[in-house]
């Protein structure tokens, strides 16, 4: 593809030299004939945020952005660089990949949020991010399973599989698509349910599918008690935590109780975060939780009555913003028990890598009560029929990286899933979660027997490949 970008890039920088007062973005405006959204250029106003990669390892530098204001651009645009085989990449809220050498397609402007309280639809457009959600539903009395943190954009999160603090009271994201426009490698506009194929493919792999430039879920009602924040302590006891958390999770049947479990440095420090979510009150939550509140030593204890809202915002004060010098890498081990054994690898390898100071590792434990997604399973790329499944995340950042560290930190990540996936024993590992995704992992490890259904629909839709992201399914 380097080829076309960069015949294209001379073609857009230079002849407008001998065009007289025709700018590259005006030319591109000629070329693309009814385009009606923005064109930038490196020097454009808006550019680095149209384009913006969240990590360094993810930054491609692109030549060009087109900001589609319809669908009908974002067809347009499609259309126009499949035909030139112009390297491209679809940009929602910019955290997960979303990135080319040649041209970003920026879908902050398909920013639409319209809840039908008759059909209990909210229709979402791409170019938002999950706090312009909720805080457009803030005034009714429903919500989304969208994400957990505000800033993660609607496109990448609901295509890749969707976990939200709802997911024991009504599964995945995925499952909740009702509808989605999709536009096609051919510049076509199609609704997913129109085609039992294309809903498929957009459930896990949608990114892979097309540009999606709408997205109908289904609304579900806006919890209105909640008891929830952290609660740190010291490595000293993570043994007596471990064992409540494994115990925590294996007898769990309460969709209105969650239990994420964290292991990172503070201050220098390693620590435990405890994150109970319990829809309830604070009586309700230290009566389904009582150890975590009896543990003494707390670092720090975050806990109170919280909004929706609020709860949403609380992940916040461990995320790191975009910065074009850092190294912001995750990979992710999907497990249908939760064992000792299993916590102990994945803590024992962050051990291991934190002894070197270059590196912040964070590992996140994730768990869902029985068949808080198979109960709720669609029809969809990604296999969630297993009655019991846990994600856990394994985090690395590197500050004043190079793309060559990437390379070397992605190795030691694939080294702490393998160390982890043996702990928990062969038969006990599923297929992994696509929004945790590390480049250059094989699809067969996201969509396991999947696969094979989903490399025809990929070639009925898009047989050139073009919406090539870090999940290649035709590789």
């Amino acid at each position: 593809m380097m080829g076309a970008v960069w015949g294209f890039f001379v073609f857009t920088t230079f002849l407008p030299i001998a065009l007289g007062a025709l700018t590259p973005a005006t030319l591109v405006s000629l070329i693309i004939s009814g385009f009606q959204g923005g064109i930038l250029i490196p020097e454009s106003p808006g550019f680095i945020n149209a384009t913006l990669a969240w990590s360094l390892n993810f930054n491609e530098h692109p030549v060009l952005a087109l900001q589609p204001h319809s669908v009908n651009d974002v067809s347009l645009a499609v259309k126009w660089l499949n035909k030139y085989s112009i390297d491209f990449a679809v940009r929602s809220g910019g955290v997960a990949d979303g990135q080319s050498d040649g041209v970003i397609i920026d879908m902050s402007k398909l920013n639409k949020i319209a809840y039908n309280s008759k059909t209990g639809v909210v229709n979402i457009g791409p170019g938002n991010v999950w706090g312009d959600v909720y805080n457009s539903l803030a005034s009714q009395p429903v919500t989304v399973l969208g994400g957990r943190v505000p800033i993660v954009g609607v496109g990448g999160f609901s295509l890749g599989g969707g976990l939200s603090y709802l997911n024991n009271r009504h599964g995945l994201m995925i499952d909740s698509i009702v509808d989605a426009q999709v536009v096609l490698a051919d510049g076509t506009v199609k609704w997913a349910s129109t085609d039992a194929d294309l809903m498929f493919g957009i459930k896990g792999a949608g990114f892979s599918m097309g540009a999606v430039t709408e997205l109908a879920v289904k609304a579900f009602p806006k919890p209105t008690s909640i008891f929830s924040g952290f609660l740190i302590f010291p490595m000293t006891q993570f043994s007596t935590i471990m064992a409540n958390f494994v115990a925590t999770t294996n007898n769990n049947t309460n969709p209105d109780v969650s239990l994420l479990l964290a292991t990172l440095e503070l201050s220098g420090q390693p620590v435990v975060l405890v994150f109970p979510i319990v829809f309830g009150t604070e009586a309700a939550a230290k009566a389904a939780l009582p150890w975590v509140w009896q543990l003494q030593g707390a670092i720090m204890d975050t806990s109170a009555s919280v909004s929706w809202e609020t709860l949403q915002t609380l992940q916040m004060a461990f995320i790191s913003h975009p910065d074009p010098t850092t190294v912001y890498q995750l990979h992710s081990v999907v497990v249908n028990k939760m064992t000792p054994e299993i916590v102990q690898a994945a803590v024992d390898w962050q051990t291991s890598v934190e002894k070197d100071p270059r590196y912040d590792v964070l590992v996140f434990f994730e768990t869902y009560i029985p068949g808080a997604f198979s109960s709720h399973a669609t029809s969809s790329a990604w296999p969630h029929s297993s009655n019991t499944m846990h994600v856990i995340q394994l985090n690395i950042q590197q500050a004043n990286a190079t793309t060559k560290d990437a390379t070397a930190n992605a190795a030691t990540l694939r080294a702490g899933a393998k160390l982890i996936e043996t702990a928990a024993g062969s038969s006990s590992v599923l297929p992994r979660y696509p929004n945790y995704s590390l480049q250059g992992t094989a699809a067969s490890e996201f969509y396991g027997s999947n696969l094979a259904k989903l490399k025809t629909i990929k070639k009925k839709f898009d047989p050139s490949n073009i919406f090539d992201t870090k999940i290649n399914i035709l590789q």
